[in-house]
């Protein structure tokens, strides 16, 4: 599957938390770890993973808690980069549901000594 959109991450050594804002929010990315060879430690919501070389972890979340945020950590001593793939945003999956509109709504107000009906035809 194409991504619909890649960010790249270089993670310095120091042990500091670097961040990369993915947008629009995914609800299913792919992480790999592009160059170093010890083990990186990276997050989204309140998740934490591990990400090693040549083995990359697909996160998937719910539309309702989307990833918005990827975290990474590098506490080796040299820097490391994580290629983030997005396979699938909240916008898109929102696409894919179907919202069919009702036709012929009638809704009768009735106030006093008077009665309304009102008739959409959207």
């Amino acid at each position: 599957m194409k991504p619909l959109n890649s960010y790249c991450l270089r993670v310095f050594p120091d042990g500091s938390r670097q961040f990369v804002n993915i947008e629009p929010p995914a609800i299913n990315i792919i992480v790999y770890l592009q160059s170093g060879e010890t083990a990186v430690r990276y997050g989204v919501n309140t998740q934490a993973y591990s990400c090693k070389p040549g083995n990359p972890l697909e996160i998937t979340a719910t539309p309702d808690t989307p990833i918005n945020q990827l975290w990474a950590e590098n506490l080796s001593e040299q820097q490391v980069e994580l290629k983030i793939d997005v396979l699938e945003t909240a916008v898109t999956a929102a696409e894919d549901e179907t919202i069919t509109p009702k036709k012929n709504l009638s809704t009768t107000i009735e106030s006093e000594n008077l009665k309304y009906k009102l008739k959409s035809n959207c």
